[in-house]
């Protein structure tokens, strides 16, 4: 099983990650991702008990059982047992188990074990799992805020193809945090973001208001609109609305 191809699903506002390339959604089965103001789509049903133990205990003894077994379970309507699932599969190992275990425990208001297992995930060489500690850097989930350490943590989750860390990071460069403003810097990462996720809006919508304004790039009108009808196409009603 490719980790690039393990979504899990959530809706949160304020986070959402797409992890690998769009046509990975049918292999792993599973989409996680926050829908900003949305509903997730539910993926079909794997076969059941094809995760469990060979007693029907429901105690899985390898990371790929565990990661079966956390869907099934999460189709079950189980978030308990989906939640066991993940987290007995970060235990042995498996990065996505821990990505998906910490996201869970982020959803239950316990972000002291989520970041537990996101640095456990970043440890076992998830990116994924380290975008999502920058997070927590970021904001203070847990830990307290560390602007520096969070822009090393999205630079390296970036700089290893992952479009949510560079939005992120992007949006420090905007913003001055921690880091001196850089228009130009931000521009570059929130094109990199929607050239390299096809799920994403906002930072197409952000990449076309750069080049709109000349804001760090030179004006660029005709590519502009480009962006800014790309990000359109994926759903953002701001960008539908400033085409029309």
């Amino acid at each position: 099983r490719d980790n690039d191809a393990a979504m899990i699903i959530r809706q949160r506002t304020w986070l959402r990650i797409a992890i690998g390339a769009a046509a990975a959604l049918a292999l792993a089965g599973l989409a996680w991702w926050a829908a900003r103001g949305t509903s997730p789509t539910t993926p079909p049903a794997p076969a059941r008990g094809s995760g469990e133990a060979a007693d029907g205990s429901g105690v899985c003894s390898d990371p790929d059982a565990c990661f079966q077994l956390g869907i099934e379970r999460m189709h079950a309507g189980d978030g308990s047992g989906s939640l066991a699932a993940f987290d007995r599969g970060c235990d042995l190992g498996d990065s996505t188990g821990c990505l998906n275990a910490g996201i869970a425990w982020l959803d239950r208001d316990d972000a002291a074990r989520a970041v537990a297992r996101f640095r456990k995930g970043g440890d076992l060489d998830d990116p994924n799992a380290g975008n999502e500690l920058g997070l927590a850097y970021r904001r203070g989930w847990g830990v307290a805020v560390d602007l520096d350490h969070a822009r090393r943590l999205f630079s390296d989750a970036c700089d290893r193809g992952r479009a949510r860390a560079c939005a992120n990071l992007s949006a420090m460069y905007e913003q001055g945090a921690g880091v001196a403003p850089d228009p130009h810097r931000a521009f570059e990462l929130s094109q990199r973001a929607c050239d390299t996720d096809p799920l994403d809006a906002m930072t197409c919508r952000q990449t076309a208001e750069h080049l709109g304004s000349g804001d760090g790039t030179p004006q660029d009108l005709r590519r502009a609109a480009s962006y800014m009808a790309k990000a359109c196409d994926r759903g953002d009603g701001d960008a539908c609305a400033r085409e029309k």
